[in-house]
């Protein structure tokens, strides 16, 4: 029983050494803009279509229509104010694309955290979009559309200066990953983890797997002598008991004299013990992430269902 709560002991103070790492990282008293981007197509000309054919977007031809959603807030736990922003040096969106001309045709701020942060964007070029607010508080932020002429893959860069933040700000492309799987096991919508019920579904999925694994450790625990009785010292102290001297010789080397002989004695044990550890871990971390890198409340759909006015008509 001594040996159990040792080990109990053991697993709970490295579980807490890791969770107090990750939590005083994670929060830690700074600025933290991050920035994501996800793009659909809304409309385009396929390549085969007959000359005359042509987009038109407000009256405007375009060749095609994307639509790229962008969230921007501070992951931080240090506010940003409209002070940390020199007037030199605004921030802004630059989206540029290989493929050709990119041109900007609409954009709109779709969704804030919160009214009181006044979040306002605009058009300070072809291709860039402007964008300040009053303040941003942990997990303050918006999602900004970007209707343009260029592609799904088209670049996002960010520029302007933040006081006290001294890395570049990334817009990181948006990617379904392994962190929705938990989503799909439990029957949410493989391709919908921006609902606002997601993140309590996922921690959910992560609590059950982490009572799971320390259960079975627990077990586990308890059970280790079972596991030396796989070695010839193990198996020979339990049957000596049982069985005659001579009988006993012949059973030990029956059982040991193969050409694979149960020489792995604590391996099995510890094997098990630390898949049942990295279990736990991994429930954790799930426990204090959401299946999106986004706040909650960002959360919702990325992009309007219907973005301006379209239409295709014969050109003139």
């Amino acid at each position: 029983m001594s040996e159990l709560l040792n080990y109990s002991g053991l697993v709970v103070g490295v579980i807490g050494i890791v969770v107090t790492v990750f939590v005083a990282v994670r929060y830690a008293e700074r600025r933290r803009p991050r920035a994501y981007s996800l793009s659909r197509v809304v409309i385009g000309t396929p390549s085969d279509a007959p000359q005359p054919l042509q987009v038109l977007f407000h009256d405007r031809p375009v060749s095609r229509l994307t639509a790229t959603a962008v969230w921007f807030w501070n992951d931080g736990a240090r506010a940003i104010r409209r002070t940390d922003v020199p007037d030199s040096s605004p921030l802004a969106l630059s989206l540029s694309d290989d493929s050709g001309p990119l041109g900007i045709v609409d954009m709109s701020v779709t969704r804030t955290s919160r009214d009181a942060i006044r979040f306002s964007a605009g058009l300070s070029s072809a291709n860039t979009v402007r964008f300040s607010f009053d303040f941003l508080d942990a997990n303050d932020g918006a999602l900004i559309e970007i209707l343009h002429t260029g592609t799904i893959s088209a670049d996002i860069r960010f520029s302007g200066i933040i006081l006290g933040v001294s890395r570049p700000v990334l817009v990181r492309r948006l990617k379904y990953t392994w962190r929705q799987l938990p989503l799909a096991l439990v029957g949410v919508h493989f391709l919908d983890p921006f609902s606002r019920s997601s993140p309590i579904v996922f921690r959910l999925f992560h609590a059950i797997a982490l009572v799971f694994a320390g259960a079975l450790a627990s077990s586990t625990l308890s059970l280790r002598d079972a596991f030396l009785l796989i070695t010839p010292d193990g198996a020979r102290r339990s049957l000596t008991p049982l069985l005659p001297p001579s009988q006993l010789e012949r059973v030990m080397q029956a059982l040991f004299s193969g050409a694979f002989p149960f020489v792995l004695g604590n391996l099995p044990f510890f094997l098990l013990l630390s898949v049942l550890l990295l279990i736990a871990a991994i429930s954790i971390h799930g426990l204090l992430r959401s299946p999106l890198p986004l706040p909650r409340t960002l959360l919702g759909p990325p992009f309007r269902t219907g973005s301006g006015s379209s239409t295709t008509s014969p050109a003139t």
